[in-house]
């Protein structure tokens, strides 16, 4: 096993036991209960969803912006609820989706629905975007911060918030749905960290500075 993937799996791990599992919390208010049915993970256990994003490792191409969609599409291990959001807010990003004639037509509606979360970027923006190994961390600048609160307000879930993390930070799936999962558990983490609008750290395991 190589250190990076030991690292990952400490990572998940740790989030894991720190979340449970990724049901949505008894008296959510009704955007929250909204999020979980949306994005189909309200039966999905913290394991199935650490699974799904491990699998969208090898169908991802950091550093060229690409992800295949057609072979993740075919992969027993990755979840289809899961799967069709990170791939919509890739498409979003201007990420190249590769997928049938079919696919790419149905991910277009979706991505249609998450567009509206999305912000143009600013010149001023305060921080950097980028990833740490030790500890694992994301690093995102304040409009990145920003644009990722704006996409939990209008409902994105684990797998958007996920493939937002990657399409700023060159962070993979699977530390990226680590984070995310933490973030759509502590909901206002990112609000308070980026009040200062100097960018924020967020770590695998929980808590977040001011960069």
């Amino acid at each position: 096993m190589t250190f990076r993937k030991c690292l990952m799996t400490i990572v998940v791990s740790a989030t894991v036991f720190i979340l449970g599992p990724l049901a949505v919390p008894a008296g959510a208010g009704p955007a929250d209960k909204n999020r979980g049915t949306a994005i189909g993970i309200e039966d999905l256990s913290a394991w199935e969803t650490e699974a799904t994003f491990e699998a969208l490792e090898r169908y991802v191409h950091l550093g060229h912006d690409i992800f295949d969609y057609s072979g993740a599409s075919r992969d027993p291990m990755v979840e289809e609820e899961l799967l069709e959001e990170y791939a919509a807010v890739l498409m979003v990003e201007g990420w190249q989706i590769q997928g049938t004639a079919s696919e790419l037509v149905g991910l277009t509606e979706k991505a249609e629905l998450h567009e509206q979360a999305s912000i143009a970027f600013r010149a001023a923006c305060g921080g950097r975007n980028g990833f740490q190994a030790a500890p694992p961390a994301v690093l995102l600048d304040s409009c990145a911060a920003t644009a990722l609160q704006n996409a939990y307000a209008a409902g994105s879930g684990v797998a958007g918030l996920a493939a937002l993390i990657t399409s700023y930070t060159g962070a993979g799936p699977l530390i990226a749905g680590s984070i995310a999962s933490m973030m759509v558990i502590a909901s206002g983490l990112v609000g308070v960290c980026n009040s200062w609008g100097r960018g924020i750290k967020v770590f695998a395991t929980g808590g977040c500075w001011s960069q």
